[in-house]
């Protein structure tokens, strides 16, 4: 759990940091929003006892 964790902060700032460095140019904003939109939802995790 706590390997997935760390590896999901690290995806968010990834994003952070990319939003951060086009702020100013839409276009490139419009293709990042198109790129994640494209990646693959995250597969649920089966809880014990549910």
């Amino acid at each position: 759990f706590l390997t997935e964790q760390v590896e999901e902060e690290k995806n968010v700032q990834d994003v952070i940091d990319q939003i951060v460095r086009m702020e100013k140019d839409p276009a490139a904003m419009m293709q990042l929003d198109k790129e994640l939109g494209t990646r693959p939802l995250p597969v649920p995790v089966q809880r014990a006892g549910a």
